[in-house]
């Protein structure tokens, strides 16, 4: 098929987006132009432009190539949220990136824009009426990696196996103090005080309480923190904040917990210090193991490596 070929210097008053230039060149629909420059049939100055946003100046020169009679399909769009990151998804599952500050699941009526809403908003935008399935949980000052299903049956199993402490959720964190151990164990039942707050309780003692495990290593020991991974075998409501304040080490910038012991000159984020950067488990349908991992967020990584 004969190939078309446009070129064409920009005029005073072609000066301004790109994509009105080539519609004017081509004559083609809004999608078909799109589609143009998502398989690389437009150059600015004999550079391959890919965005339909890009602004030319009078004296550019835009170029156009391409066969009139090849359907140029617009490629789907990468998904933009300022709530979380894709990591993936299958028919089954998507696992996200969750920022700080993003409440995971309302806690009162009034709570919106969850993570919950927003990843089901992005999947309903795929199905009509989908939405995100919870079966794990996350602190709203903390980021890091999270499953949620897209179907009741991966729900049901993949609940199953976070109440069975099948998955490894490692979680990296900074927490204020000298620590005496390489490695360490923090172990106790868990109650809620009416105000919402968590702490270590009897086991047994009426009101009941919810076992919690925490393990952790200690990677670097600071001059006035330590930065430690963390292992939550069971993932109760505050576990590691609790265990570890109660223990005189907070997580820095916890407010809650640590109150004033958990500030530091250097942190000057209003979020946790703390990130599950890796996540495995065994996938709901397929029961083949699965883990993904991401990178320390930068606050936490410059905060490590110092002054």
């Amino acid at each position: 098929m004969p190939i078309t070929t446009h070129s064409h210097t920009v005029t005073d008053a072609q000066a301004g987006r790109v994509d009105l230039v080539v519609r004017d060149l081509t004559g083609l629909s809004r999608s078909k132009l799109c589609g143009l420059f998502d398989h690389d049939c437009v150059t600015v100055n004999d550079v391959v432009c890919g965005e339909t946003s890009v602004r030319v100046a009078a004296g550019d020169v835009v170029g156009v190539k391409f066969d009139p009679h090849q359907g140029y399909k617009q490629k789907p769009k990468i998904w933009e949220d300022n709530a979380f990151k894709i990591v993936f998804e299958d028919d089954d599952i998507v696992v996200v990136n969750k920022e700080p500050g993003v409440l995971v699941t309302p806690s009162t009526a009034d709570d919106q824009n969850t993570l919950i809403d927003r990843v089901s908003n992005y999947l309903s935008r795929k199905h009509k009426n989908a939405t995100a399935g919870l079966v794990h949980r996350m602190e709203r000052g903390a980021s890091g990696l999270m499953v949620l299903a897209k179907t009741t049956e991966a729900s049901t199993a993949l609940t199953k196996q976070f109440r069975e402490q099948t998955p490894n959720r490692s979680c990296i964190a900074v927490v204020m103090g000298t620590l005496e151990a390489e490695e360490g164990k923090f172990e106790s039942w868990l109650g809620t005080r009416d105000n919402l707050d968590s702490f270590s309780m009897q086991e047994g003692k009426s009101g009941g309480g919810k076992h919690a495990i925490t393990r952790y290593k200690l990677l670097k020991q600071q001059e006035e923190t330590a930065v430690v991974e963390v292992q939550l075998q069971t993932a109760r409501r505050h576990q590691l904040r609790v265990h570890f304040a109660e223990a005189g080490h907070p997580v820095l910038g916890d407010k809650r917990y640590g109150r004033k012991k958990a500030v530091h000159d250097r942190w000057k984020k209003r979020r946790l210090a703390m990130h599950c950067h890796l996540l495995s488990f065994f996938h709901p349908i397929t029961e083949q193991p699965v883990q993904f991992q991401t990178k320390i967020p930068q606050a936490i990584r410059k905060f490590r490596a110092g002054p």
